[in-house]
Parts: structure tokens; sequence; C-alpha cells
């Protein structure tokens, strides 16, 4: 298994969401572009929030994975 390590990504997403449903689409979305790769997410961390675009906001999310899984 390999060590952990860290990475980061942009999230947009509209400015009228909940706190649990910015968690959990902050958390689709990292999880799908890891996906890819087969890395296993361990940690996920936000950022403030900025205005992108009129209703949107860009949130910096930094994430740590540990390892990779395989496909079943």
């Amino acid at each position: 298994m390999t060590e952990p390590c860290t990475g980061q990504m942009n999230v947009f997403l509209p400015k009228a969401m909940t706190p649990a449903g910015l968690d959990a689409a902050i958390r689709l979305n990292v999880e799908a572009a890891l996906a890819r790769t087969w890395q296993q997410l361990v940690i996920i961390e936000r950022g403030l929030a900025q205005e992108s675009s009129p209703g949107v906001l860009r949130w910096p999310v930094t994430y740590t994975v540990e390892g990779t899984r395989r496909p079943a």
C-alpha cells in the first residue's frame, strides 16, 4: 500500500444549498474524480467559497487519499 497523499480541486455549486446538501455534493464530486484513478478517499476539507458567477460558488477542496483500490 502507498503512503497517503493530498490533492486539491475546485468544486462549483449553486449558492442556494443547505449545509448537508453542500457537504454531500462536494463529497460526490471528489469521489467521482478519484474513481477514475482508483484512489481511496480518506479526508475532505473545504475552504471558503468564492463567487464564480451569478448564483455559483467555487469551493476550494483539499483531499487526502490512501493507496489505491482495485476493481472487483
